[in-house]
């Protein structure tokens, strides 16, 4: 019957043990490492709280100012009292392009 999975991982860690007992300084550097990505770890979970306590603040503000822009829009409307101007193009009929600015005269028209 072949070893589980457990077995054989216990084996692996009892065998690298085994072999970092005849050299202390791998032994200590290794579980310096171990500590430092726990240190890591740790950090940027704090991080991460701040960051998410900090985005509720602006997203609140946002949403506070966002509401405030949301008035209704007549009390900001401009009005007006004097001549309407309208564009040519505000017109269905076609534009008239018989000026001298535009082009030669046209025969037979008077200026």
């Amino acid at each position: 019957m072949s070893p589980g999975v457990i077995e054989e991982v216990g084996k692996v860690a009892t065998s690298t043990i085994d072999s970092l007992k005849s050299n202390p300084t791998t032994l200590a550097l290794v579980l310096l490492q171990v500590v430092t990505l726990a240190a890591i770890l740790y950090s940027n979970l704090n991080r991460q709280a701040a960051f998410s306590r900090q985005m509720e603040q602006v997203t609140a503000l946002l949403e506070k100012c966002q509401a405030g822009l949301m008035r209704p829009q007549a009390q900001y409307e401009v009005r007006r009292s004097g001549p309407t101007y309208r564009l040519q193009s505000d017109d269905d009929k076609p534009a008239d392009l018989d000026h001298e600015f535009i082009g030669p005269p046209v025969p037979g028209k008077q200026r």
